[in-house]
């Protein structure tokens, strides 16, 4: 049964995700400029590019959520009581363009750590390759991590949308 508690738990849970997210940008931001400047190897030079690039980019998309996920949580649970038809019109719009941007962020997290995993291996026997193989396996961790996440994401807001659909199922809107 839908209902505002529903309404709640699914934001008190997308900003805890959108928490998580920042925590680890900020940990990789740290572990990235520790790794190109304080380590000396090849390996951690080019492990420390795209980790911090990806740390920026996941602390700007989870930032902007976070900060979010209260004013959208007292909107709908507003709208819950007093307006259940906006819930049909302006929650499930914007459930459907955050479902459709969670599907783009997942999949290309999964291609890019397939990328990742074959230029690892492509380069694995090289020998003046070390630079690359970090930029790979730095690329694949944060790849799936995001694809975790973003999998994780996506079902828990699939359900909300679910229970969206079946409360508002009987509203017309005129």
């Amino acid at each position: 049964m839908f209902t505002k508690a529903t309404i709640e738990q699914y934001f008190l849970s997308f900003k805890h995700e959108h928490l998580f997210l920042l925590m680890l940008a900020v940990v990789s931001i740290i572990v990235a400029v520790l790794f190109f400047f304080a380590l000396k190897k090849h390996f951690f030079k080019g492990f420390a590019i795209p980790l911090f690039s990806a740390a920026m980019l996941l602390f700007t998309v989870a930032f902007s959520n976070f900060n979010n996920a209260d004013r959208l949580r007292k909107i709908c649970v507003y709208d819950y009581d007093l307006h259940p038809e906006y819930l049909k019109t302006r929650e499930l719009v914007r459930l459907d363009s955050f479902l459709l941007n969670a599907n783009i962020i997942f999949y290309t997290s999964l291609f890019f750590a397939f990328a990742a995993i074959i230029m690892f291996f492509y380069f694995r026997k090289k020998l003046n390759a070390q630079y690359i193989k970090g930029i790979a396996a730095s690329i694949c961790l944060m790849a799936i991590i995001t694809a975790i996440t973003f999998f994780t994401i996506k079902k828990e807001a699939k359900i909300y949308k679910d229970g969206i659909v079946t409360f508002t199922k009987e509203i017309s809107l005129k």
